[in-house]
């Protein structure tokens, strides 16, 4: 989780500083979101991968869920 985080601090940073006019979160996720549909397939895939990693249960998940 805390690389995910870092990953999303990382390109909210980039984009600031990019555009330092930018000054609400609004125009940072717009930005982000058109630079995300702008993206080929292979651009999108190692995103895509870590939010599959981020969102796969862990064993002890699914032990807390066989046990209960």
């Amino acid at each position: 989780m805390a690389d995910n985080n870092n990953n999303i601090a990382n390109h909210s940073a980039n984009i600031k500083r990019e555009n330092p006019a930018i000054k609400s979160f609004t125009e940072i996720q717009r930005i982000a979101s058109d630079r995300w549909m702008n993206m080929s397939v292979e651009e999108k895939q190692p995103y895509e991968r870590m939010t599959c990693e981020f969102n796969a249960p862990s064993l002890s998940d699914l032990r807390y869920f066989d046990d209960n």
